[in-house]
This record gives structure tokens, sequence and C-alpha cells, in this order.
């Protein structure tokens, strides 16, 4: 799918590069046809209203004083009423009386001064003050010869430029769908990690069930062992279907329309307050440092579930009679929310892979923990969200603290 989607980048960006270049050459060759034609029109225009003396000596090229461009050409003074040629001049050209005479009626019965003639001619028509009229006769197959010498090099320069277009659009194909690839990976990762993260409870579950059914069960208790068993694995389905949906709620992005007005000290110390009773059953001290009156634009709900993934992710991997504390303060143009626990620690390579969804420790004891590794891949989709940046310390003998620094806006 990649290698077809940079394909069609490339097909299309030469298109597009083609198109215009064509037009650009195009609108080229216009402009130059026109001033060729407007330049020999002058040249005759100006040729046909000289006198014969005059003509002799300025269209020779050769001559001091020489002002007309030296192209071959025939001037003929003609009566308008019958069409008969009076006179005729030829300046390097020539043509048989027959077809001169051709020219001549189709100059006198044209509607303009100037314009095309067959056989590749152009004229121009001078009004002389005796009634009679000057015809400038000339060729225009130089000017097209010109043109289509210049033909030839803006294709040579087309050519050129769309296999310089192709030769950067491969390295640029790949760039611009660098992004693109990635979430393709991710998703196609998300897939895989969300089927093997279900793959097993529904194994246990069809197991227990199986087991159930086999008429094996001897008593109750056992029967009741069998069924909590199942019961457990599907609250485990249960939570990290939920946590999927969150997340690709939050991936769909928090609209700022749904943003208002949030008392952050509220939020945290709501969402600090069911955890109470977690830190009074593991025995872990909770400490709690929450500055009144901190507001920030945002979406409540989405804050919400970030707060509560961080704080519980600390309380699921630290020790009994360990520390776990919550502070919220006003630093400098930012507020700054930071859950620190004693027992973790996170390792420099880690670091970088926490946010990623299905990511849990490597070590033993976190390993041992419950958990489907989507808490903190949510926090920090939240977090870009309303443009908040998500900072991990952690230390063999110091623990390990978040720090989620907000922007001081409203």
């Amino acid at each position: 799918m990649l290698k077809r989607l940079r394909t069609q980048f490339i097909i299309t960006n030469t298109l597009y590069v083609g198109i215009v270049l064509m037009i650009v050459f195009l609108l080229i060759c216009i402009f130059t046809y026109n001033r060729h034609i407007d330049e020999l029109e002058e040249f005759l225009t100006k040729a046909a209203s000289l006198s014969i003396e005059q003509s002799d000596v300025r269209l020779d090229a050769d001559a001091p004083g020489h002002m007309l461009n030296p192209t071959a050409h025939i001037v003929v003074v003609a009566d308008p009423e019958t069409g008969s040629m009076i006179e005729s001049f030829f300046f390097g050209a020539y043509l048989d009386d027959e077809a001169l005479s051709a020219c001549v009626k189709s100059a006198l019965s044209s509607e303009d001064q100037a314009d095309d003639l067959e056989n590749d001619m152009h004229f121009a028509l001078v009004l002389n003050s005796d009634g009679t009229v000057s015809i400038g006769i000339a060729s225009t197959r130089p000017v097209r010869s010109e043109m289509i010498k210049l033909i030839k090099l803006l294709a040579l320069i087309g050519a050129c430029a769309v296999a310089l277009g192709i030769a950067v659009s491969i390295p640029v194909a790949k760039l611009a769908l660098l992004t693109t690839e990635n979430a393709w990976e991710q998703q196609k990762r998300f897939i895989a990690d969300a089927s093997h993260a279900l793959k097993t409870p529904l194994t246990v579950i069809l197991a227990n069930i199986a087991i159930l059914r086999s008429g094996s069960i001897k008593n109750d208790e056992e029967a009741s062992h069998w069924l909590a068993s199942t019961e457990e694995e599907a609250n485990g389905m249960h939570d990290l279907i939920r946590d999927m949906l969150v997340l690709t709620q939050s991936d769909l992005n928090v609209r700022r329309t749904e943003f208002t007005n949030v008392n952050l000290s509220g939020l945290v110390f709501g969402q600090t307050l069911p955890f109470e009773a977690v830190a009074f059953d593991k025995g872990i001290t909770l400490e709690t440092d929450i500055q009144e009156n901190i507001e920030i634009r945002g979406n409540e709900k989405a804050l919400s579930q970030m707060v509560t993934a961080i704080i519980d992710n600390a309380f699921k991997y630290e020790k009994s009679g360990g520390l776990v504390r919550i502070r919220l303060e006003k630093q400098v143009r930012k507020f700054v929310l930071s859950i620190y626990n004693a027992s973790t620690y996170i390792s420099e390579d880690e670091k970088s892979l926490i946010f990623d969804r299905f990511r849990r420790l490597k070590n033993a004891e976190t390993r041992a923990q419950e958990g489907n590794g989507l808490g903190l891949s949510i926090a920090r989709s939240v977090a870009d969200a309303h443009q908040a940046v998500i900072d991990v310390e952690s230390s063999q003998t110091g623990g390990t603290e978040f720090k989620v620094s907000f922007r001081h806006i409203l």
C-alpha cells in the first residue's frame, strides 16, 4: 500500500510539474511567435512606406545609416481599384508574376492592413498619397524556423526538468509519507498487540467453559473456582476494550470547540480521592500538595482520564510501604502536575517506549503487575491534545516522577 502511495505521489508531482512547464512553454511560444510577427509587420510597413530611392538605400545591409533588418522581401505598388501591379521591387526574394499577383489580390481583399497569406507569406499594406497602395511581402518561414528551434530547446529543457523532478520526488515522497508509514506501522502493531492481549483471556474463558461443561466438576466449590476465573478474565477483557475505546477517542483528538475553563486543582484533587483507599490497602503513604485555584483551558473528561492513568500507574508499580506523592503547582509561565512513586525505576532506553501502546516495563517486578499497557498511551494522547508535555525523571535510588507541564494560557 505504501509503495503504491509513493508511486502515486511521484506520478502526481511529475504530472503537475509537466503541466506547469507545458503551460509556461506554451505561453513562451505564443509570446515569441507574436513578437516575431509584430517585428515582421513593422519591418514590412516601414519598407512599404519608403520610396523606391529610400528603399534602395535603407534596405541595403551594408549601406551607412542602415535602419531596417535586411529581411528578404518584396515591395509591390498596386492599384487598389483594379488590383493590377504597377511596380514591384525585389530585395533578396523572388516570386513569379502569377504567385505575386495572387498575393497582391489576397492582400487587397483582406480587411486587415497586415495578415498572413497563402504559401507561408505575410504582408503589410500602406496607402500612398497618389491613391495607390504599397504592399510589403515576406516569407514567414524564417519565423517558423526560429519557432521550431525554440520548441526543440524548450522540449529539451522540459525533459531535463521532468527527469530532475522525478529524481527529487523520490526522496521527497519518502519524507512526505514517513508520517503515514509510521501511522500505518503503529496501526498494524496496535491490531497485533490488541489481538494478542485479547487472545489470552479468551483462551482461558473457553478452557473454563469446557471444564464446566465436561461434567468433571465434583462440587459447587470447585465450580465456583472456575466461574471466578472466568469472571476475572472477562473483567480484564472489559477493562482492555474500555481503554482501547478511550485511546481511540483520544487519537481522534479533543476538539478545541470542546475546551472550557477547567479547575485543574479541583480535578486533580477529585481524581486523587479514590486512591486513598488503594494507598491504605497496600500500605502506601500518599502525599498531596495541590495548589488551589489553578485553571486551564481543556476538556475536563479527557484531563480526568489522563490524571487517573498516571496516578494509577504510580500506585500499580509502588511497593507496599512505599510512597506516592502528587503535586500541582504554578511555575514560570506554566502549571506543572508531578506524580512521584519511590520504588519504580525506568531506564533511559525504556523512557522513550513506555508511552507506546501495550508497552510494559521489562523487569520482573513490573511484569507481575496487572495492566494492559494502555494507560500511559492514553495520558500522552490527552496531553498532546492539550499541547502539554510529559517528562519522565527516574533513577535507581530516587524513584520515578512524571511531570505534565501545561502552558499558562486561558
